[in-house]
């Protein structure tokens, strides 16, 4: 491809309607300063002071926010997010971003926010703590899920499907809804 002819593509892309159907997940950076440590006053142990704190997305997340920077206008995620802090941090991250988010569905139970917790102490990663990993999507959200997704399709160029984890969305019944629909 000639540098003419990809500079023309990235031009062109930015008015194509792109969906994102996926996992989305996000990234969780904290910078512990053990210098601030105290003794908690419960346990008696060590506390893991945050001095800072950054997220950034992950899985599906990352496909829409790398199709945001090259200049996307129109971009609608699909995916299923947990009733916790770190749904809602990640629908204000995609939001802000410029992403329509009105298909990221909440279930409320049997489901966390896939969150990939990195803990850094003196520039050097720790143990990562992973939130996920025992999802369980429930029938009804995979139902409303496929018909949400099945209502903006007349809105998309193209759907992009993401599956990133073992514990996420992409069940054999989803699979064979996403085929049905296809």
């Amino acid at each position: 491809m000639t540098v003419t002819a990809l500079s023309e593509l990235l031009v062109a892309i930015k008015d194509v309607r792109i969906g994102i159907l996926g996992d989305f997940c996000l990234d969780a950076y904290l910078l512990l300063d053990p210098e601030a440590s105290e003794a908690s006053v419960e346990t008696g142990l060590s506390t893991r002071p945050v001095r800072t704190q950054r997220y950034a997305l992950g899985g599906a997340g990352n496909v829409a926010s790398n199709l945001l920077a090259m200049g996307i206008t129109r971009l609608s995620v699909f995916g299923v997010i947990g009733n916790d802090p770190f749904g809602v941090e990640m629908r204000s991250i995609l939001a802000a971003a410029g992403a329509n988010t009105d298909g990221l569905l909440v279930q409320r139970e049997s489901w966390d926010t896939h969150v990939y917790m990195k803990p850094h102490e003196r520039q050097k990663e720790q143990h990562r703590i992973d939130f996920g990993n025992f999802n369980q999507l429930h029938v009804s959200t995979r139902r409303n899920l496929i018909g949400v997704v099945e209502a903006g399709l007349a809105d998309l160029d193209i759907l992009i499907v993401n599956q990133q984890v073992v514990s996420g969305l992409h069940t054999p019944a989803l699979r064979e809804d996403l085929r049905e629909l296809i």
